[in-house]
């Protein structure tokens, strides 16, 4: 047993000046020295970044505290659900939470089994871990003049921009609710937003002109 998650904590995320707030981590006693507080808005990876402003947003007494407030808080778990009353999280989802929340590694082989176990054939945006090869890079642009669908072309150039990963091109809705995180952080010291374009990029020009430092914790589009 690796130990016990007994709480859940409210935390401002830091990756060098960019700060996520408002995040909530999966932790307990002796857990944030290790390593392996999970970050439950982050497809239940480990987190790995500062964080700041910490304070205990809930105590929990098993595992299905935990499932109430992922959803109360609507985060889409059950594909890591697959063995009754646990939860896998971590990187390679090969950390298995149990009913009391003791937790141990699995190993990658005993996780794999687990995970092939079932079919899922839809997942909601941005909680997928999956395979990586078919991902695309897209730059999000951004304006303070809304933008038609149908008046999109490829010379719309916001003032402002992201990168993102998906499977394929989202709309301007799709990328409005995709990225509506960070376009409330950026409205603090811009105004509203809204997107005025989608375009393709290649890896190279993401790695280029964007902070991808942190690629494998980032959401994908599907």
């Amino acid at each position: 047993m690796l130990g016990k998650y007994d709480r859940i904590d409210i935390v401002d995320l830091i990756y060098r000046d960019r700060v996520y707030p408002n995040t909530y981590l999966l932790t307990g006693d002796d857990i944030e020295s290790r390593g392996l507080e999970v970050d439950l808005t982050g497809d239940l990876d480990f987190n790995e970044m500062q964080t700041s402003n910490r304070k205990t947003a809930c105590r929990l007494n098993d595992i299905q505290d935990l499932f109430d407030f992922l959803d109360a808080i609507d985060v889409y778990y059950k594909p890591y659900c697959q063995i009754p009353n646990t939860l896998l999280v971590g990187g390679e989802k090969d950390c298995l939470i149990q009913p009391d929340l003791t937790f141990d590694w699995i190993g990658i082989d005993a996780c794999n089994k687990v995970t092939s176990s079932r079919k899922f054939t839809k997942y909601p945006q941005g909680y997928v871990k999956a395979s990586t090869d078919d991902i695309k890079y897209y730059e999000v642009m951004f304006d303070t003049v809304p933008r038609n669908e149908e008046d999109l072309d490829g010379d719309v150039v916001g003032e402002y921009s992201i990168c993102i990963r998906g499977r394929r091109r989202p709309s301007l809705k799709e990328a409005t609710e995709f990225c509506k995180e960070d376009m409330n952080i950026m409205s603090k010291s811009y105004g509203d937003l809204f997107v005025v374009n989608v375009a393709e990029i290649d890896k190279e020009d993401a790695y280029t002109f964007f902070d991808m430092d942190n690629e494998d914790k980032y959401p994908i589009f599907e």
